[in-house]
């Protein structure tokens, strides 16, 4: 799941004829879309998968083994149309990128982070994130 996400994330960015801007509302698309099809439990489930609660990390080895290069094609692109500003680092941006994930998924706020990784939720922190690091 987290390789095919990847994927149809970087799909989107390859997609040469769209704007920054756009890429992003097609991403938060993509993301929403792909929320609406998984089940609460399931969500709950992949949460203890990236945190290793299951007995190993596969999971969390295949999200950073993706990480770098979607940050790296989206970061570009943003800053080559003047949607990110220069002064916001890349290493910043990926350090931020690191600190949500750990929030979600620690076992100290895992019950609280449950609730908010949903339907409801997901879309809403995947904005605040998106326009945060455009500084809108």
């Amino acid at each position: 799941m987290i390789v095919d996400g990847y994927a149809g994330y970087n799909q989107r960015l390859e997609e040469s004829d769209l704007s920054f801007k756009e890429k992003i509302e097609s991403i938060l698309n993509f993301g929403s879309s792909e929320v609406e099809h998984i089940n609460a439990d399931f969500m709950s489930f992949m949460i203890d998968e990236f945190q290793g609660s299951n007995g190993d990390d596969r999971v969390m080895k295949a999200y950073d083994d993706g990480k770098e290069n979607f940050w790296k094609n989206i970061l570009k692109q943003g800053r080559a149309e003047g949607d990110i500003s220069d002064d916001i680092k890349d290493e910043v941006i990926l350090m931020y990128v690191d600190m949500i994930l750990t929030y979600f998924m620690s076992p100290a706020t895992s019950r609280k982070t449950k609730n908010l990784v949903t339907k409801k939720y997901s879309n809403g922190l995947a904005h605040v994130f998106f326009y945060g690091i455009m500084g809108k």
